[in-house]
């Protein structure tokens, strides 16, 4: 879908208004789109409804609910007479009637709906789901259209309270994520027909093969093409797969990939049976482009390939890698405005003291240079007889006392000048927003950078103790990442021991260890603990038990996101009520797999 969208949004928009003429003509029943029996037949090709959940899909609704700062987000599929979830974040059931549901509007008109507040809409007003419970308020969502032209579900956002607008740059984001599921149904529904191709085999593979979505060739021991589906000659800017029967595999790649293919590719696949990987091709064109290729060894000496142009999936993987970024460096600058106050405080207190020291300094000199003058003049005079007058001058302005106070004032005023520094510099490193990549680093910066940042959050309440061995191996990872979630669980033990309210300082322990392949950074306080019946929560996006303004409930969710997801390690946690808490942070040493 290009930027030059024709979403309208507001509640007049088609999807409302269509909406509301089929109401008018079929009281009480559900709007039905035209083409309904093609729409449930390309909704049954994938084989999806009552699946198990999945991350792949879970990772959609996470990033639409923190897109929209909402609690709640999903992938509804509408099937004849029900709305089915096959991914949800805040929300209980995994389905309803469709006769209640907001998303079949969207399917019925196939175009994104906003609904601002649901008690005002003369479509919602009534609905269930509006006056009881779950009192949904506010609704947006896009639909997912499966072949350019079979709206079988919708990808929305709900919230419990109204918004009076939504910012048309959302609604394009939301309409990205949209086009990532439709992208990843269609490799589900793909994969799904190459295992039935590759059980019927040879018997039904001509008429099935040119069917296919994927490319899908046969080759002999020579590597000459036998059988080629249209799908597979598109890919490489021809129109039909005879065109390419009888020729070598060769002529789809240039000299260079050529060579890695023989050296790599056709190698394992004579000698394992089986070759999947990527491969950049050569189109017709002369154009080059990056495809996934999965070669497979039959009985009769040749080769099955599989092949899948994957340029536009690179390219919104790109976008959806871009949006993480920045959803990430929000939470980041989020965590830094609510830290401001206590880094003021930091920064003045020592700017304090040099502003006295250097006042002092400056009283000294106003008193020592003019004295010293006098006595360098008396020298070159040859005027001892003034001396004894510039004697008293200096015992007037207590010389010892300044000369025994001076080198301190200037220590001090160094000393708060490093100070800081080194919070301007923490700040700064913080917040700057770097990129995706992952390094070598030593985990000691990370926990260096997030209690010099939080320090203020955690100096009046309790000791932060660090226990990180000098053998500890540099960690592969994105250092910016994992302080983030450092400075989170700082910044959560912190209020877990003020909450404590003990009469004596609390103590936040932060430890690493090696851990075979892994090494693991624990954050261990003596707070109040989790409670049994919220522990199985706190991961939840948006659930916290602090008051407005001391949390915003995205802390955890977005540390284990970070953790978990991106640098494929896991988050976990201990906790005694009463006695503490502790997190440990898993990562492997030579990071993710896809880094």
């Amino acid at each position: 879908m290009t930027r030059a969208r024709k979403t309208k949004r507001a509640t007049d928009s088609a999807a409302t208004a269509a909406a509301a003429r089929w109401t008018a003509g079929n009281p009480g029943t559900a709007p039905v789109p035209q083409g309904e029996t093609s729409r449930l037949d390309a909704l049954a090709t994938l084989d999806i409804l009552d699946t198990p959940p999945e991350e792949a899909y879970d990772r959609f609704v996470r990033l639409a609910a923190q897109l929209f700062e909402a609690p709640t987000a999903l992938l509804s599929f509408v099937a004849r007479d029900r709305q089915w979830f096959k991914a949800r974040v805040g929300f209980e059931a995994e389905q309803t009637e469709r006769c209640v549901s907001f998303c079949q509007f969207s399917v019925f008109a196939n175009e994104p709906l906003i609904v601002p507040d649901a008690l005002e809409s003369p479509l919602f007003a009534d609905n269930p789901l509006v006056l009881r419970e779950p009192y949904i308020r506010f609704y947006a969502g896009v639909p997912i259209v499966l072949d350019g032209r079979h709206p079988i579900g919708t990808l929305c956002v709900i919230d419990y309270a109204p918004r009076a607008r939504v910012e048309p740059s959302l609604m394009e984001r939301l309409e990205d994520l949209a086009a990532l599921v439709v992208s990843a149904l269609e490799r589900r529904r793909t994969e799904r027909e190459y295992n039935t191709l590759r059980e019927r085999e040879l018997m039904m593979r001509g008429q099935a093969l040119d069917a296919a979505t994927d490319g899908v060739a046969f080759t002999d021991g020579f590597g000459c093409f036998t059988y080629m589906n249209d799908a597979h000659a598109r890919i490489f800017g021809y129109e039909r797969g005879q065109q390419l029967v009888g020729k070598s595999w060769s002529v789809l790649y240039d000299a260079a990939e050529r060579r890695r293919m023989q050296d790599e590719a056709l190698a394992d696949a004579f000698t394992r049976g089986r070759w999947t990987g990527s491969a950049v091709g050569t189109r017709r064109d002369g154009t080059r482009f990056e495809q996934e290729l999965s070669l497979s060894l039959m009985e009769t000496g040749g080769l099955l390939c599989v092949a899948r142009d994957v340029t536009e999936r690179k390219a919104m993987e790109e976008r959806t890698q871009q949006l993480e970024r920045e959803l990430l460096q929000q939470g980041r600058m989020e965590a830094l405005g609510a830290l401001a106050g206590g880094l003021a405080h930091e920064i003045n207190t020592p700017a304090q003291y040099i502003g006295d020291n250097v006042a002092f300094l400056g009283a000294c000199l106003n008193d020592l240079i003019p004295l010293m003058r006098g006595y360098r003049d008396a020298l070159n005079d040859g005027a001892l007889d003034r001396v004894q007058e510039l004697e008293e001058r200096a015992a007037a302005c207590d010389f010892e006392f300044l000369a025994d106070e001076v080198l301190p004032a200037v220590d001090q005023c160094a000393e708060g000048i490093a100070r800081i520094r080194e919070i301007v510099t923490a700040i700064k490193r913080y917040s700057h927003p770097g990129g995706a990549e992952s390094a070598f680093v030593n985990l000691t910066e990370a926990v260096d950078l997030a209690g010099a940042i939080s320090v203020n959050q955690w100096k009046y309440v309790a000791t932060l103790e660090k226990r990180l061995p000098d053998d500890l191996p540099p960690v592969r990872c994105n250092v910016g990442d994992i302080t983030q979630v450092l400075l989170n669980l700082i910044v959560n033990a912190a209020h877990a021991i003020e909450d404590a309210k003990r009469p004596t300082r609390g103590l936040i322990r932060i430890e690493a260890r090696r851990d075979g392949e892994d090494v693991v950074l624990s954050v261990a306080d003596n707070g109040v603990g989790v409670a049994p019946d919220i522990a199985e929560h706190i991961f939840d996006p948006f659930f916290t038990t602090k008051p407005v303004g001391r949390g915003s409930g995205q802390g955890l969710a977005l540390s284990r996101s970070i953790v978990e997801t991106r640098h494929q390690g896991r988050l976990s946690f201990e906790s005694a009520p009463g006695e503490g808490t502790r997190f440990d942070i898993r990562l492997p040493i030579d990071g993710p797999r896809h880094a």
